[in-house]
């Protein structure tokens, strides 16, 4: 979804490990977190009788998903 530069230099041995292994945690768990989202998305719709058109609930679910995973990033950045 999100197309975040690599940290990792673009040669050698510690780029082909990055590689590797951002390409393995994005595999196991890139559907869980999409899911997860979507899930807390819909119930919360629900939840509070919100009725949107398909576009609106494509763009609103888009949004809302860029947010939580930009949070997220963020909060990662200043843990370190």
């Amino acid at each position: 979804m999100f197309n975040h530069p690599n940290p990792f230099s673009q040669s050698g041995p510690q780029f082909d490990l990055g590689k590797q292994v951002t390409q393995s945690v994005q595999k196991q768990v890139g559907e869980p977190i999409t899911e997860l989202i979507q899930q807390a998305f819909q119930k919360t719709l629900n939840g509070q009788a919100i009725v949107l058109s398909r576009p609106e609930k494509a763009r609103l679910l888009r949004q809302v998903t860029k947010t939580v995973l930009t949070d997220l990033l963020t909060k990662l950045d200043s843990a370190e």
